[in-house]
């Protein structure tokens, strides 16, 4: 039997709840790239290099909301950039270790912005 679509009210309340779905649902993405994201109002590209996004993005939402809290509290726990500031701030410090915090900084604030942006999205769907 075919059922013409507007006796289907069930249709446009159904919903895919996983987070690559959402996402593209609630931001203003033009060829996989987002504008004005986190503090510097950078422009992120969502692709395979997006580590969050590909951990996540086959996942349902409320899985991403734990995970990418773990997550975020992992990677500043064990980022050296982390690491320097808090040695920085208790004990003397040698040119070694500010070497390798400059060295590092780079990736630490791509991931924090890409931290910045997945909390962002989160926070719209609850």
């Amino acid at each position: 039997m075919i059922l013409e679509r507007s006796f289907d009210g069930v249709s446009p309340l159904v919903r895919d709840f996983h987070y690559l779905p959402l996402f593209y649902d609630l931001k203003d993405i033009k060829n996989h790239k987002i504008s004005n994201v986190g503090s510097e109002k950078k422009t992120l590209t969502l692709n395979e290099n997006d580590e969050v996004m590909e951990k996540y993005k086959h996942s349902h939402f409320s899985s991403v909301l734990k995970g990418i809290s773990n997550d975020f509290t992992a990677f500043s726990q064990s980022h050296a950039a982390v690491k320097f500031q808090k040695q920085k701030e208790s004990e003397d410090v040698n040119m070694k270790q500010v070497g390798e915090a400059l060295k590092k900084l780079p990736e630490y604030i791509e991931l924090k912005d890409r931290y910045e942006l997945h909390y962002e999205v989160l926070e719209g769907l609850l």
